[in-house]
Order: C-alpha cells, then structure tokens, then sequence
C-alpha cells in the first residue's frame, strides 16, 4: 500500500494514452488505460469569495468499463475543513459501481 503522497504522484504522472494498474481498499486490482484528463476550477462566484480549488479527474477504460479517479487540492476556507488533497473513491459511471480509494498505482515511465 502506498501512501498519500506517492499515490498523489502516481496518479500525476500519468498521461493520455498511458496503461497503469490501479489496487483499491475493496480489494480490486484493475488494468487501465487513461483515455482523458481534466482539470476543473471553481466557478467565477467561488473564486471571488476567495475558494482556491483545482479537481483533477482521471478517466480509464478497461474491459469493465469506464472508471473515474479524481482528487482536489485547494486551500482551506476554514481550519475546521478537511485538509487537502481529498480523493475520491474509484468510480465506475457505467455499472454505478464504487471500487473504494485507491491503494496503489503501478506505472512504467
């Protein structure tokens, strides 16, 4: 199991196109292929109350489907909030189907 950071840095290398295997806290290992990344940004509102945030979203194929990896980074509004980055579970649009958070990203570079 990696921590936090090196699963940060895993998932920030990958590019379009790049094959990774992914393991999850339910127990799952998948094979992907990257098929897009995009990056989101607070709406213009948001940003003028001060909310500094950035959503990357990763999106993989694999012979299941379609998944859906993110983590958002930002500063904190309050210092009661959650610290950032915050992940979110692997996700499969298709099947509604949540494999948990990630454990692990394994990458040829």
């Amino acid at each position: 199991m990696q921590t936090d950071k090196e699963i940060h840095r895993g998932l920030q290398k990958i590019d379009e196109g790049d094959e990774v295997v992914i393991e999850t806290t339910n127990g799952e290992t998948l094979a992907l292929t990257c098929v897009s990344i995009d990056k989101q940004y607070p709406s213009g509102a948001a940003r003028r109350a001060g909310i500094i945030r950035e959503t990357t979203i990763w999106e993989f194929e694999y012979t299941g489907g379609t998944v859906f990896a993110a983590i958002t980074n930002g500063l904190k509004e309050r210092k009661e909030m959650d610290d950032f980055p915050r992940y979110s579970a692997l996700y499969n649009s298709e099947t509604d189907e949540n494999y948990g958070y990630i454990t692990l990203v394994k990458h040829d570079e």
